[in-house]
């Protein structure tokens, strides 16, 4: 961790694969001001400690490096939020206590939140204007958001979306194109990496399934009304 308000330089020993990690000050004094703690003058770190937290972050965001458009702008926000938020509480050395957050959006903001979300699907909605919609401060409605949903603004749209293509893959012949398209996806490919993840099973398994179900039912139902002889 290096503090470039500093004259600060490293050397490594050999060769090293670096993920650098920008973090404005303006970022850390938005979340202690939030929070009503002190600002944090300096994340006091010794160089070379390992931080697994960092590190498990790091290797979820690696994939994106190549191909950005795996992660939507929203997914970019709440990362961001995390890597800082961890930041402050590991290495800021904040004395004073953080008052516990019991809050949660109140019904019209939750109501503009999931209006929102069905007007972008593609997630290219960023944190800071979900938040300015509910007239909250972003790390004030990401930890609202929470408490009332359950999960952070990325995940539960990316639940939402599943939900969405569950409904299009059992009640429609939409290819699995045209349902990545509709459920906001940037492609057949993303669509079914994030649907095997949620559901266990991938979108084409996931249909034939459901519709061998649906066609038992629909059998189930007609012999019921099969007149006796």
């Amino acid at each position: 961790m290096c503090d470039l308000e500093s004259d600060t330089s490293i050397r490594n020993p050999g060769p090293i694969d670096w993920v650098h990690f920008h973090v404005p000050r303006a970022t850390l004094d938005s979340l202690t001001d939030d929070a009503e703690t002190a600002r944090v003058k300096r994340l006091h770190c010794v160089y070379g400690t390992p931080d697994p937290t960092v590190h498990h972050l790091t290797q979820l965001i690696l994939p994106c490096l190549n191909r950005p458009e795996m992660f939507s702008q929203l997914f970019m926000d709440s990362f961001s939020m995390m890597i800082c938020s961890h930041l402050v509480g590991r290495y800021g050395r904040i004395r004073e206590t953080v008052p516990q957050f019991k809050g949660g959006l109140a019904s019209w903001q939750k109501r503009r939140v999931v209006e929102l979300f069905q007007e972008h699907l593609d997630g290219e909605l960023k944190l800071a204007t979900l938040a300015e919609e509910c007239r909250l401060s972003v790390s004030h409605f990401a930890r609202s958001f929470r408490r009332s949903f359950g999960t952070s603004a990325h995940r539960y749209l990316i639940l939402h979306r599943v939900e969405i293509a569950k409904s299009l893959l059992s009640e429609t012949n939409n290819s699995l194109v045209e349902i990545a398209a509709q459920t906001g996806f940037s492609d057949q490919a993303a669509l079914t990496r994030t649907f095997a993840n949620v559901v266990g099973a991938t979108p084409a398994k996931w249909r034939r399934e459901h519709s061998r179900r649906k066609v038992f039912v629909e059998l189930s139902k007609g012999k019921s009304l099969q007149p006796r002889e």
